[in-house]
């Protein structure tokens, strides 16, 4: 009994047509590849143990998929799985890489992703150094052993094997690599083909900080726009700042109502920021009062619904943190709010509610930026923003089939009503409060289908257009 599924991706939109063609022709191949092979990999035995199975089922699954497009080149990678099953089950997965520059439909090696003051290759051993080091540390900690021929996916930490040397890794130039679209970090693959490491019948991943280090623009673009479409967009890659940052945290307790209200409170204290930015981010005591009154009005609600004070549970817990974006940075704070009924055999949300806000900044800038400084000069970023929010709606909600005087509606009430915004790798956040309000107000049918609604929404470049945002510039 078999069982197959398998796809790969294609491009378009490149002015060459021949260097599209030949980018495709690549893409196809590259599943092709994998899905003539035959046999299985030669990974611990693989090959022995599958000839031996008596298997009556077998499944494989190839997907070909990009995971960045920077500037002018992609990253992409065939993940491919096999199970076979019977009496007895065994499973494996890999995954290739294929990293194409789209000026030239030539493959990239992981070394042209660096600038060239940058030691490539020592950039790589030192992070492959501090993944072996963090397994020496689990192993001694005693961490238990994975079941024999399978090692979990994980991420940063790689096992030696014993009586193994690390090796120069990548001292060939030649690496199974993908670039995050995220973070803009360099991703190694380690599996059957670096045997000096534990992988089983899996693969392990890890990260190489780019940061400071690559020449996406510099080496793949040159100013000419290779696209159909106008304008040039370079990602706004993610960095947290957590790493340096002091985590703070505290919590209180009431008895209201008979029933025992959590209040919690955390927030980080980033020692690079502004103090203007950091006292954003602590909450004031008039904003902990003005907390502790929402909840108890979602006791008091609860309470009205005819619920009793047993196996009810409540709190308001308050988080936030910074986080950049390319030169942007935003101050994110969030308040959760809950009561729930949680009995030893039945649970209910009976309110919940995210109440979001941020702050967002631009390099050393002390003033917090507005909305309308995303946009380019003379767009009307009302106009842009409705009509990219139904587009966005249209495309990802089509099951709500709302008609055009309700949508317009909605569309009035987050942009009338939004507490902050930031823009992240490939989409602008708008933040808002109210979201149950005012859905009942514009859609009475659809009101509790909002309850429980975050407030916020993510509205991809493509739709708003990159020739009408400044932020890529």
């Amino acid at each position: 009994d078999d069982h197959y599924e398998g796809y790969y991706v294609q491009i378009d939109g490149l002015r060459d047509e021949n260097i599209e063609a030949r980018v495709n022709q690549r893409l196809k191949a590259f599943y092709e590849e994998v899905r003539d092979e035959d046999g299985v990999p030669d990974m611990e035995g693989l090959r022995a143990r599958v000839a031996a199975l008596d298997y009556t089922r077998h499944e494989e699954y190839i997907s070909v998929n990009i995971m960045a497009s920077i500037g002018n080149f992609i990253s992409v990678t065939c993940n491919h799985s096999e199970t076979f099953g019977g009496d007895n089950w065994l499973t494996y997965d890999e995954v290739r890489s294929l990293n194409l520059d789209l000026n030239t439909g030539n493959e990239i090696k992981f070394t042209d992703l660096f600038a060239d003051d940058v030691h490539a290759q020592g950039v790589v051993q030192e992070a492959v150094d501090r993944a072996v080091q963090e397994g020496e540390r689990r192993m001694q900690e005693g961490e238990p052993e994975e079941e024999e021929g399978y090692v979990e996916y994980m991420d940063d930490v790689l096992y030696l094997k014993p009586g193994q040397d690390i090796g120069y890794i990548g001292d060939n130039g030649d690496l199974k690599f993908y670039v995050s679209d995220y973070t803009g970090d360099m991703m190694i693959v380690f599996d059957h083909e670096t045997p000096q490491f534990e992988t089983g019948s899996s693969y392990y991943v890890i990260t190489v900080p780019m940061e400071g280090r690559h020449a996406y623009d510099q080496r793949f673009y040159n100013g000419e726009n290779i696209y159909e479409t106008e304008g040039q967009a370079f990602c706004l890659f993610a960095r947290s700042l957590n790493g340096d940052a002091e985590y703070v945290y505290d919590s209180e307790f009431e008895v209201y109502n008979d029933i025992e209200i959590t209040y919690g409170t955390a927030h980080y204290e980033y020692k690079d920021l502004p103090q203007a930015w950091n006292d954003y981010l602590i909450l004031t005591p008039e904003q902990k009062d003005a907390m502790k009154l929402q909840e108890r009005t979602f006791v008091d609600q609860v309470f009205r619904e005819g619920w009793g004070p047993d196996y009810l549970w409540a709190s308001a817990d308050y988080s936030c943190f910074a986080e950049r974006y390319g030169n942007f940075t935003v101050l994110k704070r969030d308040i959760y709010y809950t009561v729930s009924y949680n009995s030893p055999d039945f649970f209910q949300n009976l309110r919940s509610r995210d109440y979001y806000c941020s702050q967002l900044y631009y390099g050393e800038e002390t003033e917090p930026l507005e909305l309308k400084d995303l946009f380019a000069e003379g767009v009307d970023y009302k106009t842009v923003l409705r009509n990219a929010i139904k587009q966005s709606i249209d495309a990802n909600e089509p099951e709500y089939g709302y008609d055009e005087a309700r949508m317009q509606a909605w569309l009035r009430f987050v942009l009338d009503d939004i507490t902050g915004f930031y823009p992240s790798t490939d989409s602008l956040t708008l933040i808002f409060d109210n979201v149950y309000e005012h859905a009942v107000d514009y859609f009475p049918d659809d009101g509790e289908l909002w309850k429980f609604t975050s407030g916020s929404q993510n509205i991809s470049y493509d739709f708003i257009g990159y020739e009408n945002l400044n932020i890529f510039r």
